[in-house]
């Protein structure tokens, strides 16, 4: 069985509520009601790729398959709260591509991997990278 990655993202705005909602309709796949969280629907996988759809996924999301598992935890006009699973990898590309899109949300990203044992966050304000810390063992202690 392959390593479960458990992740906590949050999508936040002072001043942009229009671009929260238009992320939070976007991150819904319209095909699968109960995935409220899709990496395909940011960055798609191209139906004409070369080479193994894992591998392409994995270069482009960080991770080998969409989140599942998915759900909202906490929602207003302001903030947006998702926790999903996703496997051996947090979505960390996936991310960058998503914050460099909607620049005027910030994003703080927590994950946690208790098989292996890792953790980290990643967090970003105006379409940049502002935190970004991983660790090892010492995390899940």
């Amino acid at each position: 069985m392959a390593n479960q990655c458990l992740n906590v993202l949050m999508v936040s705005t002072d001043e942009d509520a229009d671009a929260l909602v238009r992320f939070r309709q976007r991150a819904q796949d319209p095909t699968t009601p109960a995935a409220v969280l899709s990496f395909n629907r940011f960055v798609p996988v191209p139906e004409d790729q070369n080479g193994s759809e894992y591998e392409w996924c994995q270069h482009n999301w960080g991770t080998g398959r969409d989140a599942y598992d998915s759900w909202i935890t906490f929602s207003n006009e302001r903030t947006v709260m998702f926790i999903f699973i996703t496997r051996w990898h947090p979505p960390l590309q996936w991310l960058r591509s998503v914050i460099a899109e909607f620049e005027t949300l910030e994003f703080t990203l927590q994950y946690v991997d208790y098989t292996l044992p890792r953790c980290g966050v990643v967090a970003s304000s105006w379409g940049r990278v502002l935190t970004e810390a991983h660790s090892g063992v010492s995390c899940c202690g």
